[in-house]
């Protein structure tokens, strides 16, 4: 799931398979492991299966309620069902559980300040996932449009440049497809346009 996620892998097709067996072994050799739960859910949102996101999130979250992964995966979820403020909550509680998100979850974080109009706290959440995770291009994406939509043009076109230098197949046209809210989409495309993205 996380090469999928991260852009390593060269069949994600593939990948997501493998994922989803090996969780549902785990899950099939203990019930309660939440990790396994927590990826089911994450490959349900790649295949829009959104419904069953949320309840496989809901069911780790339910055998361990502190689990901070459990937690920002459903804010990671709730971003894509348009639930901004529901989204945002749950991942700040899990960033006061454990302050090192991962990269996944960083970004979400940043998305979702993003959409909400944070654009200073989106930068902060992005630039930090740089600093520790220097490969996830996709908080690229949010940093030149929440730099852009903070009117600081220079480093909006730095962020660009690099991102093209770096992942010179970036479709602005797919990123951001599984909003279920058309609005949250063009909030994020109008920020990448502004970005010259």
């Amino acid at each position: 799931y996380n090469d999928v996620s991260m852009g390593w892998a060269q069949s994600p097709a593939t990948a997501l398979a493998r994922a989803d067996e090996l969780a549902n072994t785990a899950l099939t050799l203990d019930p309660s492991e939440t990790r396994a739960r927590i990826v089911l859910g994450r490959i349900d949102v790649l295949h829009n299966r959104h419904d069953q996101a949320k309840t496989q999130i809901e069911r780790a979250i339910a055998i361990n309620p502190s689990d901070a992964r459990s937690i920002a995966g459903r804010g990671n979820i709730l971003i894509w069902l348009a639930q901004l403020d529901a989204a945002i909550e749950a991942l700040e509680l899990a960033q006061r559980i454990d302050p090192e998100l991962t990269a996944i979850d960083r970004f979400s974080l940043s998305l979702a300040y993003y959409l909400d109009g944070r654009f200073g706290a989106a930068i902060e959440q992005a630039e930090l996932n740089l600093r520790s995770t220097a490969d996830a291009h996709f908080s690229r994406v949010v940093l030149a449009a929440a730099y852009a939509q903070n009117n600081q043009v220079e480093d909006a076109a730095r962020v660009v440049a690099a991102l093209r230098r770096l992942d010179p197949t970036f479709d602005p046209l797919a990123f951001g497809t599984k909003f279920l809210n058309l609005a949250d989409l063009e909030r994020l495309r109008d920020g990448l346009q502004k970005a010259r993205l």
